[in-house]
């Protein structure tokens, strides 16, 4: 998930818009030093939201075969990531199994998906965005009907198994959103350009892990985090730390019935609410804490509506230290006494932690 090609990174540096900036002049140049060191805003959460099932590993495919496979049934959510790394061109399937004795109705509700690709991070910042306005309710879709017959295998997305991947290296990433009448396997394929997902999943090796990338199933796929206690815009700036299994722990859960946990959190949406008090406008920034990051925040406040807001807006990523710099990117405005909603997740192939910054003007 974090793994980035080095000829898909060049080097920038970006300048803060002149408005915001001015935030800190008051704390010196906004260094990583500065904002480590800035109290914590108490967060409290809960989780839900159903099954979320993690398809990243091995996340470099070496050979053809079941990268993934699971149970599911009720609301389920798929997030894979997946590189050709076998040297021939090659396809990715995601395959529903009914091993029951009564069909099953699937509502697809999203498919979100980016690639084939080489630029691993514009593909998992495209699917933010995408997914995200979906999450929202800004983009509205009927959800998409399948049947699966009892004893019979379908596929959630055939238009998924038309990517071609014709060169080694590149990448496809997505999320899908469904909710499952019965009991499903759901598998994850990959699988020679000439072949049949529906003719091949039965003959094909099941890969095992690759001991580096986060996998597995998951008890939730929604965590609500809710401060604890207003900010206040008349006092100094706070953070929040999402994604660094301190202060917001990584999820739990299982694999071919051992534990696993999904560092990052990877797949798993955040809505966050952020009520403030005080009289002065404050600012609000992502700080790529973890390194080089490209991906998208839904927010929504009174002093700017509800809108996307792609991270970095223009460039390719941020998040690399530069002369010891942090890179943080404002991402929106609100008044004092007002409360800031957002959506947000880890995009694939960025890395976490992150911190949002509270910033009183």
């Amino acid at each position: 998930m974090k793994k980035i090609l080095a000829f898909c990174l060049t080097l920038a540096v970006w300048a803060l818009p002149a408005g915001p900036a001015a935030a800190f002049t008051a704390l010196g140049t906004p260094q990583k030093s500065d904002y480590a060191g800035w109290p914590e805003l108490p967060m409290s959460g809960r989780d839900s939201g159903g099954q979320l099932m993690l398809a990243d590993s091995p996340e470099y495919v070496e050979r053809f075969g079941v990268t993934f496979a699971a149970e599911t049934s009720g609301e389920g959510r798929l997030f894979v990531h997946q590189v050709n790394n076998t040297g021939q061109p090659m396809r990715i399937a995601i395959l529903l199994t009914n091993d029951g004795n009564a069909p099953v109705r699937v509502e697809r509700r999203t498919a979100c998906w980016a690639g084939p690709g080489l630029d691993y991070l514009a593909l998992g910042r495209k699917v933010m965005l995408d997914w995200l306005s979906r999450q929202s309710g800004q983009i509205r879709e009927r959800p998409l009907v399948i049947a699966v017959p009892a004893g019979a295998t379908v596929e959630l997305d055939s238009e998924l198994s038309r990517q071609l991947f014709t060169e080694n290296h590149q990448l496809i990433t997505g999320i899908w959103d469904w909710r499952a009448g019965g009991r499903l396997t759901v598998r994850v394929l990959a699988l020679p350009a000439g072949r049949s997902p529906l003719d091949s999943w039965q003959s094909a090796e099941q890969l095992p892990p690759d001991g580096i990338h986060p996998y597995g199933t998951y008890p939730a796929a929604l965590r609500v985090l809710t401060a604890d206690r207003p900010f206040d815009s008349d006092g100094g700036p706070v953070r929040i730390s999402l994604g660094d299994n301190q202060y917001d722990r990584w999820l739990q859960g299982r694999a071919g019935g051992q534990a696993v946990e999904n560092q990052g959190n990877y797949g798993l949406l955040y809505r966050l609410t952020i009520p403030s008090k005080g009289r002065r406008p404050f600012d609000i920034y992502l700080a790529a804490t973890g390194g080089v990051h490209a991906g998208a925040v839904w927010l929504f406040s009174p002093a700017v509506g509800n809108n996307p807001i792609q991270t970095p807006y223009f460039g390719m990523w941020y998040g690399a230290e530069v002369a010891g710099l942090a890179r943080v990117w404002y991402i929106g405005s609100a008044d004092g006494g007002t409360t800031v909603q957002m959506l947000w997740s880890p995009p694939g192939s960025s890395n976490l932690p992150v911190r949002l910054l509270l910033v009183p003007r």
